[in-house]
């Protein structure tokens, strides 16, 4: 399932045109934090640890260099804003590049 989300953006981007844009990034951000409060009543409902939100995982994982609960929380926000950016990054050089031709 997850490798489908990566493929759809690859087929999004290469086929249908689509490009990103600060403000998809933003938007980005914003629907992580909305499936957040989603996410959270369904995993207390559940007793399950969706998104990690919970707790941990029991095994060793790289949660553990960021933080305690709840702050690797707010650890991984950082940490998914700056792959947002860098994987924009390419596309910032492309429409730069495109300019100077």
């Amino acid at each position: 399932m997850h490798g489908g989300i990566v493929l759809t953006a690859i087929f999004m981007t290469a086929v249908e045109g689509f490009r990103p844009t600060w403000t998809s990034v933003g938007r980005t951000m914003l629907w992580l934090n909305i499936l957040i409060v989603v996410v959270i009543p369904v995993n207390a409902i559940t007793v399950a640890n969706y998104m990690f939100l919970a707790r941990k995982p029991a095994t060793v994982s790289l949660l553990d260099f960021l933080g305690p609960w709840p702050w690797y929380i707010l650890s991984l926000e950082v940490v998914a804003l700056v792959l947002c950016i860098f994987l924009y990054f390419p596309f910032i050089l492309f429409e730069r590049w495109k300019l100077l031709r």
